[in-house]
C-alpha cells in the first residue's frame, strides 16, 4: 500500500474544492496483521489512477468496519468493526466526514455486522441477520429500528443461513437467496439454495422456494 499526501496541495484541500462543486468520493480500506484489523475511510476528490490520498485525514475505525450507502439518497454510513452499530455520516462544508446518529442492533441479538444491508426506500431498510435468522427493520432517515421479521424457514441445523449479498426488487417485493454453510465442523455446503420473497409493505414472507440444482448461491 502507498498512502501519501501531496507536497503542494493536500487531498483534503482538493476535497473541499470538489465538495463545493458537488464531486467527491468515499473510499474504504483495511490494514491488518496477525492480531488486529483497522479500517480507514477517505474522502477523495478523484478516483483517477494518480489520485493522492492524505492518510492523516482518514476516519479510523477499529476492526473490520463496513461502508454502507444508498444510491440516490446521498446516504452513507459506517458499520462498526467491533460492535453491531451503524453510524450515519454526512460531509461538512469542508468536505470532511461528520458523525451523525447511530443505531445499535444489540437488543436483537446481533453481536457483529455482516456486509449487507437491504434498502427499500429512504425510510425503510433491512439488516439481514444470518446468525439470528431474521431481518431487522429500520429507518435510514430517522436511524430508528422499527422491528424484526423472523425467518424460521431458512434455518438448517448445523449450518449457517447465509442471506444473499445482492437482493432484487420486483415491485413491492424483495427477493434474496439463502445458502447454507457449515464452516465450523465439516466445511460443507448444503446441496440446495433457497429463495425468499418478502412483501416490503406488510413485512411478511410471501413465498419461500427451494432448488437443489445449485448449492450456496448468495448473489443474484
Amino acid at each position: 500500500r502507498d498512502l501519501h499526501s501531496s507536497p503542494t496541495r493536500r487531498s483534503s484541500d482538493l476535497a473541499a474544492q470538489e465538495h463545493q462543486q458537488g464531486r467527491l468520493y468515499l473510499a474504504a480500506a483495511r490494514i491488518w496483521d496477525d492480531t488486529t484489523t483497522t479500517s480507514y475511510f477517505h474522502v477523495i476528490p478523484s478516483i483517477a489512477e494518480d489520485a493522492e490520498v492524505d492518510a492523516s485525514q482518514a476516519l479510523e475505525v477499529p476492526g473490520a468496519a463496513k461502508l454502507f450507502a444508498y444510491e440516490g439518497l446521498g446516504w452513507f454510513a459506517v458499520g462498526d468493526g467491533e460492535s453491531p452499530t451503524i453510524t450515519r455520516y454526512t460531509l461538512d462544508e469542508r468536505g470532511k466526514l461528520k458523525k451523525g446518529i447511530s443505531i445499535s442492533l444489540l437488543d436483537y441479538g446481533v453481536m457483529d455486522l455482516w456486509d449487507s444491508l437491504y434498502f427499500v426506500s429512504a425510510d425503510k431498510a433491512y439488516y439481514p441477520d444470518t446468525t439470528g435468522s431474521q431481518l431487522i427493520v429500520w429507518n435510514p432517515t430517522t436511524m430508528e429500528v422499527t422491528g424484526s421479521i423472523a425467518l424460521p424457514e431458512t434455518v438448517r441445523d448445523g449450518y449457517l443461513s447465509y442471506y444473499g449479498i445482492t437482493p432484487l426488487r420486483r415491485g413491492k417485493d424483495l427477493l434474496f437467496s439463502v445458502g447454507w454453510f457449515d464452516w465450523l465442523e465439516n466445511d460443507t455446503i448444503l446441496p440446495e439454495t433457497g429463495l425468499v420473497v418478502l412483501d416490503t409493505e406488510r413485512d411478511e414472507v410471501k413465498r419461500f422456494d427451494l432448488d437443489d440444482r445449485c448449492a450456496g448461491i448468495t448473489q443474484a
